[in-house]
């Protein structure tokens, strides 16, 4: 194959790719529109992480390969493919979000005890 019609050939998969899940995408957000309201909080994790999983391969589309591009595309469900994998991995983001809680309340209690130096 000629370089422009590699070129060529990477530019539309890329476009049906990322059309594919911008498609997806909305379907998702259409189910979940549906669904009361304390069902949809129920799903808040889900929603962010799939929002996040939609942008990052929206991002990262322009940088993959065609092979790559051509084997996502015959996955079905793009987006709960990578969820489901995510959901099988650790989250850091707890330990992180209590690491920068401890480290705030320490600045806390380091400005009260300047504080209180000061009145004293």
């Amino acid at each position: 194959m000629v370089e422009n019609e590699k070129s060529t050939e990477k530019k539309e998969l890329t476009e049906i790719f990322c059309l594919r899940l911008n498609l997806e995408q909305k379907r998702y957000k259409k189910r979940m529109l549906k669904m009361n309201p304390e069902a949809v909080f129920g799903k808040a994790y889900e929603i962010n992480c799939m929002l996040s999983i939609y942008e990052t391969l929206i991002e990262k589309s322009e940088k993959m390969g065609t092979d790559i591009l051509k084997c996502l595309l015959v996955i079905p469900d793009i987006l709960h493919f990578f969820y489901r994998r995510w959901m099988k991995t650790g989250d850091s983001f707890q330990m992180e979000l209590e690491s920068s809680m401890e480290q705030g309340l320490k600045e806390i209690e380091a400005m009260l005890n300047i504080t209180e130096e000061k009145a004293a």
